[in-house]
């Protein structure tokens, strides 16, 4: 499943950049509850990310996948769940530069919310928490 919003803002992408990267900080403004996050490094000079948590009734389990991004432009999260309603989640923001008129310069956003969800329960989880996360940018 997937859900898709663009904004267009009065800040240029470098300014804008800082406060979409800052998960943890969009993570509260979701309302999503705490969760931990282990690292485990591996012998091939890689580190393991394991999440687990709690939100709305359901236990948490997750493999955080590495960040993939170019600073200032775009950034993806990917989440593989070991437990939980869903088989993976995770969301896409993309940055472009805009003309907004007389010189002013702005962004267009756009964020992608995509989960697979493993369960009817998941479906509407997931719609859930696709509604709060474009709340919380908007």
């Amino acid at each position: 499943m997937r859900r898709t919003w663009t904004w267009t803002f009065d800040l240029p992408p470098d300014q804008l950049w800082p406060v979409l990267a800052d998960t943890n900080r969009f993570n509260e403004a979701m309302g999503l509850p705490p969760y931990v996050l282990e690292e485990t490094p591996q012998p091939n000079g890689t580190v393991l990310r394991r999440g687990k948590g709690k939100a709305a009734g359901f236990t948490l389990e997750w493999e955080e996948k590495p960040y993939e991004w170019i600073h200032g432009r775009w950034f993806h999260e990917s989440r593989i769940f070991s437990k939980g309603p869903f088989r993976d989640f995770g969301p896409v923001f993309e940055l472009e530069p805009v003309d907004l008129g007389g010189g002013a310069g702005g962004s267009l956003v756009s964020y992608t919310l995509a989960w697979e969800p493993l369960t009817l329960m998941g479906r509407f989880f997931g719609a859930r928490l696709a509604g709060q996360a474009g709340a919380a940018v908007g």
